[in-house]
């Protein structure tokens, strides 16, 4: 899809940029790799988090699952909480946007793209209704001034879980708002420790 390019830099861009300034459960980034002197793509390497996916964990009892699912909105809040540098996707300068507004309305005219290019109907309305649905909002998406990291995949398949607690959160491909510069564009094939 077109806003998921650049995953492994975006990746480890997040990583490292949250390990810094969040205090919360995740991987730490150890080393990050873009010369292609090794293989032929980047790459990069990052602490192991003990557990399973919060969607694999047969035991997890109903109270532990609140438990698991409160915290999680409580980093949530953290994530959310960190200001960004422009509206956008991390690593996509075409995605850079001075306006809430003009960002969510990219992603979904991309999201319309990519459904046209595989075939994919929209059950119940058009994608020219859908786009002008989402652009009625113009005023009120435009209330949001200040852009904020957002992570976007924080389902139960990236929620760690052992023994009924949450011990990380994974995939920050998926984090939104920065417009770049968190800090390994301007420092390759370095460790992070």
């Amino acid at each position: 899809m077109r806003h998921e390019v650049q995953y492994i830099l975006t990746e480890a861009e997040m990583l490292k940029l949250f390990q810094e300034r969040l205090d919360i459960p995740m991987p730490k980034l150890l080393f990050y790799d873009d010369s292609r002197d090794i293989c032929n793509v980047p790459y990069f390497f990052m602490s192991y988090l003990d557990g399973v996916p919060l969607c694999d964990d047969q035991m997890i009892t109903d109270a532990q699952r609140a438990d698991v699912k409160k915290e999680m909105g409580e980093i949530t809040r953290k994530i959310c909480s960190l200001k960004a540098d422009i509206f956008g996707i991390p690593n996509i300068p075409e995605s850079y946007c001075r306006k809430n507004n003009d960002f969510i309305n990219l992603l979904f005219d991309w999201l319309l793209c990519d459904a046209e290019e595989k075939g994919i109907i929209i059950p119940g309305i058009t994608p020219d209704d859908l786009k002008k649905l989402i652009r009625k909002y113009e005023m009120e998406l435009d209330e949001v001034t200040v852009p904020f990291y957002v992570h976007t995949d924080t389902w139960d398949g990236n929620l760690m879980i052992k023994n009924g607690k949450l011990t990380g959160l994974i995939d920050y491909a998926a984090a939104f708002g920065n417009g770049g510069g968190a800090g390994i564009s301007r420092i390759r094939r370095s460790t992070y420790v």
